[in-house]
């Protein structure tokens, strides 16, 4: 069935447009690699309204069959998943061609900003709202893993892509995991064209990740939850590497990470359990993983606690996007085009796949690690690069004799024409 092309659809989105007749679109709020983000609102009588995050496709990938299921699949997948820490899908629709999702509006900030916030205010990191956070990303997963179809078997998730730009953070201190289009289940339209690739980002990707043919599953997730924690206690990520193939062959080597020293004995054991190359050293559920952490904390933390941290390094960010969210509101219901919808917009409350963000240490606006697909590593057996050695030496032995034979005979060839020239003489 071929599906009918809409080429300019994504150009024709504007503020003031209603998708599927409800969604009122008031600005564009950020663009990524293979979609884009639209605060948008719903309004009913009574003076009801309510803001939502409606995230579309980019124009070049709508007609690609593969771009269009992967999109499709983060909708069935996360529409299915009901937890307090997982952004949470309202609706689906298709706009001249174009599909959309509605997500809740999250009001609030990335993990990583909120890490990078904190070193660059030059202030110690407060651990136990890190593991607060950790914590219930951790109970996020563990929903996203115990999904389960209409006979009760599990569906299998795995996130595949679990980085602090990927988990959101309230203003009121509530840790939400978020995109999964690259989610690996059972059923998923996408899976078949997508196999045989190194899927994520490399500064938490797990070895069975980038080593061919390893099984992926639930404990994937759990290893790159323990990186990102690793990676905001510490300021190092797992596996660095001068570019991406030094990097492959870290994650790939299987070695146990350097245990840290500047965290608690405690922490730094769960989280070198949790970055055990080896699935089965490692935890095997989310769920134990948060345990694990909750165990950790040296003074009870609630939601509160983490609130109150994002208003301490991130109010400021926080007064500007409310700031902007009520000129579009204004704007649209003057009918005027928002200043921000001419331009690109500086922050996303669900960032698309591949949005902009910070880095964790200098305080620089660098562009986020994206997520990405590579060629995974092969891993060959140990007797195999003897066994190249030989054949090479035998080949080059083998070479050398030939060449000499072929000396031989030409310096045999060239005497006898030597001893027939100078006998006619």
């Amino acid at each position: 069935m071929n599906r009918p092309r809409h080429p300019s659809a994504q150009s024709r989105l504007r503020p003031g447009l209603r998708l599927g007749d409800r969604y009122e679109l008031l600005t564009e709020w950020a663009k990524g690699g293979m979609a884009s983000v639209w605060l948008a609102r719903v309004q009913g009588t009574h003076g009801f309204a309510k803001l939502f995050a409606v995230k579309t496709m980019l124009p070049e990938f709508a007609e690609d069959a593969g771009f269009r299921d992967m999109f499709l699949d983060e909708a069935r997948i996360v529409a299915q998943v009901r937890h307090v820490n997982v952004a949470t899908i309202e609706d689906m629709g298709e706009h001249e061609g174009l599909p959309f999702m509605v997500f809740e509006w999250i009001q609030g900030d990335t993990w990583s900003r909120l890490a990078d916030a904190i070193s660059s205010a030059g202030a110690p990191m407060p651990v136990d709202v890190m593991l607060r956070i950790c914590a219930q990303a951790a109970g996020g997963l563990h929903a996203a893993h115990e999904l389960r179809d209409e006979t009760g078997a599990l569906l299998r998730v795995v996130h595949r892509d679990v980085s602090p730009q990927n988990i959101m953070v309230t203003e009121s201190g509530v840790a939400k995991v978020i995109d999964f289009g690259i989610a690996k289940a059972k059923g998923r339209i996408a899976e078949a064209t997508q196999t045989g690739l190194v899927k994520g980002k490399l500064d938490y990707a797990a070895p069975e990740q980038v080593i061919s043919h390893s099984r992926v599953d639930r404990r994937t997730d759990t290893y790159a939850l323990g990186a990102v924690l690793y990676h905001v206690l510490t300021g190092e990520v797992v596996h660095d590497g001068a570019n991406d193939a030094q990097r492959l062959m870290k994650i790939g080597s299987a070695q146990a990470p350097r245990r840290p020293s500047n965290v608690a004995p405690l922490i730094s054991d769960v989280l070198m359990k949790a970055l055990d190359p080896e699935p089965a050293r490692r935890f095997q559920t989310a769920l134990e993983l948060e345990r694990a952490l909750e165990t950790c904390a040296t003074s009870p933390t609630s939601m509160d606690d983490v609130g109150q941290c994002m208003a301490a390094f991130l109010g400021a960010r926080s007064a500007s996007r409310r700031g902007k969210i009520r000129a579009a509101i204004e704007q649209a219901s003057a009918g005027e085009v928002p200043a921000s919808a001419q331009g690109r917009p500086r922050m996303a409350t669900i960032p698309p796949e591949a949005a902009g963000g910070v880095a964790f240490l200098g305080g620089a606006d660098l562009p986020e690690e994206p997520s990405r697909t590579m060629p995974p590593i092969v891993i060959t057996p140990k007797w195999v690069w003897p066994a190249l050695t030989i054949a090479t030496l035998l080949a080059i032995a083998v070479w050398g004799r030939v060449m000499m034979l072929a000396w031989e005979l030409k310096s045999g060839s060239t005497e006898a024409q030597t001893s027939y020239v100078g006998g006619r003489a």
